[in-house]
């Protein structure tokens, strides 16, 4: 049974392909900040993608795109590295490996997402109706 999809446009914003890259390219910067002597660039450069990714969110909302690219797998690999992020830094991982390992975790993924093909273009003008 297939679930029912109340709000369209909410369900492809968490799924959406640049919003879920933007995302780990933040938490990877943020990881490296954990395990450098001077984190100015990495938090430099996760300020840069949360940037990114609020004027995406706020042209996505306002702009309303009739189609997107999004790519489910990836939505996944992010909420599993967003949970890795949290607990490592409730932890406070005492070895720099605690860090280095989802940054390579992190590169290998949107590494991953950009050569295969899982991702589908969704066509948000469709109506309730037309996707059941």
């Amino acid at each position: 049974m297939k679930a029912k999809i109340r709000h369209l446009r909410l369900n492809e914003f968490y799924t959406d392909k640049v919003m879920n890259s933007m995302i780990i390219v933040m938490l990877i910067s943020l990881m490296a900040a954990g395990c450098t002597s001077t984190p100015t660039l990495p938090v430099c450069c996760a300020a840069l993608a949360l940037a990114l990714a609020v004027g995406y969110a706020l042209w996505f909302w306002i702009k309303k795109p009739d189609k997107v690219v999004t790519n489910k797998w990836l939505s996944e690999m992010n909420g599993l590295l967003m949970l890795y992020f949290l607990i490592t830094a409730a932890m406070d991982g005492k070895s720099e490996w605690w860090y280095i390992f989802p940054v390579v975790c992190g590169i290998a993924t949107l590494f991953t997402a950009l050569t295969t093909d899982k991702d589908e273009t969704v066509d948000l003008t469709k109506t309730q109706d037309d996707t059941l």
